[in-house]
């Protein structure tokens, strides 16, 4: 048993160093806030001087360029008419940094920037020509001129709708802001004319956007092709154990949903890219892009789905550079901030005699299993969780997927209750030490049983040890010899304990990595943030062979001192053979090994760790003293006797049957 734990570990942290050093990405950090437009919310002109289309490229544009800005339930968008595109969407709920006051995170120039400004593809909803008509190959419409028909360029017409309790219909010129519910563009270009809805929901339980994409005209062969970015703009975080952005598709057969995915590589920007084709007993649940803490994934509705007009689903990926004192505060100078834009390509026919409706739903919101599980509408996104959070070989072999939905479920109850989710993890923590106490109690009385047992046969193993000194599976033959006749026997599940500790710390070792409810959430003293390191002190980041070293993380520390502190104060057997003292020395560096993988990881896992050793430290120390085991060992012990009498008692039975039949020339 004690070979297979020992094997049993070192494979666990070989795999938590192969994935630390070759999947984590670089520490990067999200670009700065940008401070949204002082001008009052409605349409502001840009500086940049608008393009002036010609007859032939267009019909119907707008005169001037203008930016347009919604703030409504859990958003707050910010939209550009050069391509109808949405330029910035900042959500509720969920600051820029820890620390934030109400009045603060009532701002929404303090909300979670999930599409941002900046970047060659950092606008999301826009609809575009291909840049590259290669990618189509032989499919483009030979009588469209792509140079013609660039509507991601071109400013576009847009007018206020109203909510769709008040009918939905497009708002007087002059109308109360508060009435806007949603904002409709329109554009015709090369006699193809685009329509493009937005509407955000009142209700504070959403997190999706509605959008409706519209096609009339008539293109020159009938069919057009073209591209829908419903989602683009979420940038890496600095997380080493969690590498994003992520592009995805969910994909669903037979009520089972199955996620494919795309991390960013390293190196410079790429173009289009587009995931396989979807069998026909297939169909698309979602696609978009997502990182550790948000999710932005479009839907298509039936009415696209069933109108052929996705013909792929794919991603870009893109880089831009950031610059300014305040971002050189949260990052090194001139380091890269890679994201992903989601892309379908439609495949429209147009004939000029019915205008074509393509409906999309867009969730944009926090990552989280108990917001997926709330509404039907959601459920697919869950997805994302169990495969790519809580999936793999290793989880699945700890029931990790499981494990985590648990512990987060019980980790969110005692965070409301408490107000502190460093307080709810103390109490998580004691909750599972309480309910690992009497397996861990029993298995302590074996153990100890077993101790008493080898201490009567030790001289005997000591002159067993010197006879066959030179013989070592003689050795452990006449040891175990030697054990049958004395009754001795391993207690059965020694291990136990630990391996029912795994799944829960595999678990949370899934679960704190990516779950939103310890982000930005403070403990005491210099703790503000249970999802990062604590960093007590921060420095200039310095890079030793695989190990990056950016501050003092205390935690980590103190978490491997405790361990070794609990390790030296369990009890240890009587005498043990040459591989049980190796073993013992490998174990105890094991600790400082984990402390040493976990040194940059969430906070709240070392708090965990932290609270569990001082649980078994104070078990050790005052429970044990308080409550011995020594009259349970006892009682163990005559229960082992009584055991093996019988069982001596029925051997020789048995042995006395054989007898008597082949005395009687019967089979023995």
């Amino acid at each position: 048993m004690e070979k297979r734990l020992l094997v049993f570990l070192l494979l666990t942290i070989a795999w938590l160093f192969f994935w630390q050093s070759f999947f984590g990405p670089g520490p990067v950090q999200p670009p700065a806030v940008t401070p949204a437009s002082d001008a009052p919310a409605g349409e502001t002109s840009s500086a940049a001087a608008p393009s002036t289309p010609t007859p032939a490229q267009a019909d119907v544009l707008a005169e001037r360029e203008v930016e347009l800005e919604l703030r409504r339930g859990n958003f707050a968008a910010r939209f550009s008419n050069r391509g109808g595109m949405l330029a910035e969407l900042r959500v509720k709920g969920f600051g820029t940094k820890a620390g934030l006051s109400a009045e603060q995170l009532a701002d929404p120039l303090y909300w979670s920037a999930l599409v941002q400004s900046g970047g060659p593809l950092a606008n999301a909803l826009r609809w575009s020509a291909l840049r590259d008509p290669r990618l189509l190959e032989d499919r483009a419409a030979p009588g469209l001129e792509l140079a013609t028909f660039l509507p991601e360029q071109a400013l576009w017409q847009h007018e206020w709708l109203a909510a769709p309790e008040d009918g939905g219909a497009p708002l007087p010129p002059t109308h109360d802001p508060a009435q806007r519910a949603g904002i409709r563009f329109r554009v015709r270009l090369a006699g193809i004319e685009l329509v493009k809805e937005i509407r955000l929901p009142s209700d504070p339980a959403r997190y999706d956007l509605q959008i409706v994409l519209r096609a009339s005209g008539r293109a020159p062969n009938g069919e057009l092709y073209t591209v829908f970015a419903p989602a683009a703009g979420l940038f890496t975080n600095e997380d080493s154990f969690y590498p994003d952005p992520v592009a995805c598709r969910i994909v669903v057969e037979d009520g089972d949903h199955t996620v494919d995915d795309y991390r960013m590589a390293s190196g410079a920007a790429q173009g289009p890219e587009w995931f396989e084709g979807i069998a026909s007993d297939q169909r698309l649940a979602a696609f978009g892009v997502f990182n550790k803490h948000f999710a932005l994934l479009a839907s298509p509705g039936e009415e696209t789905l069933s109108s052929g007009a996705l013909a792929q689903t794919g991603f870009e990926s893109y880089a831009t550079r950031t610059a300014g004192a305040e971002q050189r505060l949260l990052q090194n100078s001139g380091s890269s901030q890679w994201g992903f834009a989601s892309l379908s390509l439609l495949r429209l026919k147009l004939d000029g005699t019915k205008t074509i409706e393509l409906p999309f739903r867009l969730y944009a919101g926090p990552k989280s299993p108990a917001i997926f599980d709330a509404r039907p509408e959601y459920k697919a996104y869950g997805a994302i969780v169990d495969e790519f959070d809580f999936g793999g070989w290793f989880y699945s072999i700890f029931f990790a997927g499981p494990v985590a939905h648990v512990l987060l479920w019980f980790l969110e109850l005692f965070g409301g209750v408490l107000g502190n989710y460093g307080l709810a993890i103390i109490l998580l923590t004691f909750l599972v030490r309480t309910l690992l106490f009497p397996i861990n109690r029993i298995q302590q009385v074996k153990m100890a049983a077993y101790g008493e047992q080898m201490k009567r046969i030790q001289p005997e193993l000591m002159r067993l040890k010197e006879q066959h000194k030179d013989d070592p599976q003689q050795y452990s033959k006449k040891q175990l010899e030697l054990m049958r006749k004395h009754g001795v026997t391993v207690p059965l599940g020694g291990c136990l304990p630990i391996f029912l500790q795994m799944p829960i710390f595999i678990g949370l070792f899934a679960a704190l990595r990516s779950t939103i409810l310890l982000r930005h959430e403070p403990f005491y003293l210099w703790i503000h943030d249970l999802s990062r390191p604590d960093a007590l002190l921060s420095w200039e980041p310095v890079t030793l062979l695989f190990f990056t070293l950016d501050g003092l993380n205390l935690l980590p520390i103190l978490m491997v001192v405790l361990w070794v502190l609990h390790q030296r104060m369990m009890p240890r057997p009587a005498s043990m053979d040459p591989q049980q003292e190796t073993m013992m020395k490998m174990m105890t560096f094991m600790p400082i090994l984990f402390g040493f993988l976990l040194y940059s990881y969430a906070s709240g896992l070392a708090l965990y760790m932290i609270t569990s050793s001082l649980l078994g430290i104070v078990e050790v120390r005052y429970i044990k003293k308080k409550w011995p085991i020594e009259e349970q060992v006892k009682k163990y012990q005559e229960k082992l006797a009584l055991r093996r009498a019988k069982m001596l008692e029925l051997r020789k039975r048995i042995e006395e049957a054989q007898k008597k039949n082949r005395r009687k020339g019967l089979p023995g």
